[in-house]
């Protein structure tokens, strides 16, 4: 493992993704990016490093190089990365020059430099100072990279309350990763989440980050929000998307059946991909067979403006249908 985290280090800190391969006597070696495992392991034996990458956290790339498996998007090197800066910070290396590996400041603008954000944010989840500084200059960081279940709760009450401020001061919100967020929307947040909501309701930016979080989340403690946005409360088009979508996974079975009538009495005027997402989530417990006529004859069935239509859909409801 401690040779993995300097194989990753090695490929973070010298932005690359390849491995050379040990003997593979590819005339490519050399000629090509490619990180030497002679160099970053000189104290293994050349036996040892080839027993190495023929282990499966390597993946063959092309001819007589390796990549570390499942690292597209470099979320495994930044994790060793972190590890090893962990490991070096145990043995006394100095916090100013972690600090100079991963922040710096542009234009007198504060930042975490692109290359090391993935590492910052696995360091962030077994070192406050670290988190605390990310959280500074970056917090969107902490939701959308590295592991945001693991990030302690004040650590990801703080994040939330910059990232909403950010929100309400700037109208606009860029979607994290999903997978990321709906780790980071544990249940544990949401008096955190319902007392931004009461602040700062009325941003349509906002509301879209914080329904998006109850609905990945199903934070069911938080479902009487997603009731109040629903029915038609609001006029941007992702409140009532997303607080439809989270409505359908927290609510109870009364309310699943009154959100299921609106949608069925108003499929002609609504938008469609409120339809569809009441249709996919509900049918046929909450919406009857005959409600689906119903709204078929109300709904364009071809218009895709909405997403995923009847063509998608169509094939798995009948598959839900137990009986003539």
């Amino acid at each position: 493992m401690a040779a993995l985290e300097r194989i990753g280090a090695a490929l973070v800190l010298r932005r690359l993704q390849d491995i050379a391969v040990p003997d593979s006597g590819s005339d490519l070696v050399g000629r090509r990016p490619g990180l030497d495992l002679a160099e970053i392991l000189p104290d293994w034996s050349g036996e040892h490093r080839t027993r190495l990458i023929n282990r499966a956290v390597f993946d063959p790339a092309s001819a007589g190089f390796a990549r570390l498996h499942n690292d597209n998007e470099g979320r495994v090197r930044g994790f060793l990365t972190a590890r090893w800066l962990k490991r070096l910070m145990q043995a006394n290396c100095p916090k100013a020059e972690v600090a100079d590996i991963l922040f710096a400041t542009t234009y007198g603008l504060p930042l975490v430099i692109p290359s090391m954000r993935q590492t910052a944010a696995w360091l962030s989840l077994w070192n406050p100072d670290v988190a605390r500084e990310a959280i500074r200059r970056d917090p969107r960081l902490l939701m959308d990279a590295g592991d945001p279940a693991s990030l302690r709760l004040p650590f990801r009450e703080e994040v939330l309350q910059a990232v909403v401020a950010q929100v309400v001061d700037n109208e606009e919100i860029e979607i994290p990763d999903r997978d990321s967020l709906k780790r980071f929307a544990s249940p544990d947040i949401a008096p955190c989440l319902r007392a931004l909501w009461a602040a700062h309701g009325g941003s349509p930016a906002l509301r879209e980050l914080l329904l998006l979080m109850i609905w990945l989340g199903e934070l069911t403690s938080c479902a009487d929000l997603a009731i109040a946005a629903s029915f038609g409360a609001h006029g941007d088009r992702y409140s009532q998307v997303f607080s439809g979508r989270a409505l359908m996974v927290t609510a109870s079975e009364a309310e699943k059946r009154r959100y299921a009538a609106y949608v069925r009495d108003n499929a002609g005027s609504i938008l469609s991909v409120l339809v569809w997402d009441a249709v996919d989530a509900l049918f046929p417990i909450f919406l009857s067979v005959a409600d689906f006529l119903l709204i078929l004859r109300l709904v364009d069935a071809t218009d895709r403006s909405g997403g995923l239509g009847l063509d998608h859909l169509g094939p798995n409801l009948t598959d839900r249908l137990q009986s003539v």
